[in-house]
């Protein structure tokens, strides 16, 4: 049978204000003559924690403060806020507020990625195609001599053999009493239909292998012309 809040809370109040009166009563009747023994004293002393503890939680649970208490318990951020937001409790109007998102801090900017720098071999074209062609070897075997110089950058200077879409440029270099083609593939910026068989150039590329006994050079870009300039995309 539940007791009806009020009267609890009347009468949690009335035992706890006993309580608390029954010390200043106790000091009157010692100051009056009546002596109480060591015992007695602390039973009372007892009698009166007790009357008071209980006082507070009938008070406590009439008014329904123990509903309160466990609301905001379970509404603290700490235990079932949702994930991204806060609930904060408000000392003005007595009440958990609604969850408010969190505060996101902004994530550290990731580094740029930097293109390396370019490391130019210190080996020419014709030894490269020399070492591709060393007698006796396997592919593999020949593949390992040309691997110290992939994706170094090589300087290559010629006249225009041929031309070939989307992007590729086959010069024919002059050394020395030898003659052997470079194969070049441009990235974009060079107008290729304009190049005239014949033309003198100057490039700079990246080297990926040799091939049908033409060095490889990806990435390429025009380093200087001869007499005449290469048609530039506008």
């Amino acid at each position: 049978m539940r007791i009806n809040p009020r009267a609890e809370v009347w009468v949690g109040g009335g035992l706890t204000l006993v309580a608390i009166l029954v010390q200043p009563v106790v000091a009157l009747a010692a100051a009056l003559g009546w002596k109480l023994t060591r015992m007695q004293e602390t039973d009372l002393l007892g009698l009166t924690l007790l009357g008071i503890g209980v006082g507070v939680v009938m008070v406590f649970h009439g008014f329904g403060l123990f509903g309160w208490v466990r609301r905001i318990r379970l509404q603290s951020p700490i235990t079932l806020a949702p994930a991204g937001s806060t609930s904060i409790f408000s000392a003005q109007t007595g009440q958990v507020d609604a969850p408010r998102p969190a505060i996101s801090l902004p994530t550290p900017v990731a580094a740029a990625k930097l293109k390396p720098a370019r490391v130019y071999a210190s080996v020419s074209t014709a030894r490269l195609v020399q070492l591709a062609k060393t007698p006796n070897l396997t592919n593999a075997q020949a593949a390992a001599l040309i691997e110290p110089y992939i994706d170094t950058w090589l300087t290559v200077e010629g006249t225009v053999e041929n031309v070939n879409p989307p992007n590729q440029v086959v010069v024919q270099e002059a050394d020395g009493p030898l003659s052997h083609l470079t194969c070049a593939y441009f990235g974009g910026g060079l107008n290729l239909r304009a190049l005239q068989k014949g033309q003198p150039i100057r490039l700079a590329g990246r080297i990926t292998g040799v091939s049908l006994g033409m060095v490889q050079l990806q990435d390429c870009e025009v380093s200087e012309s001869g007499h005449s300039e290469p048609g530039v995309a506008g």
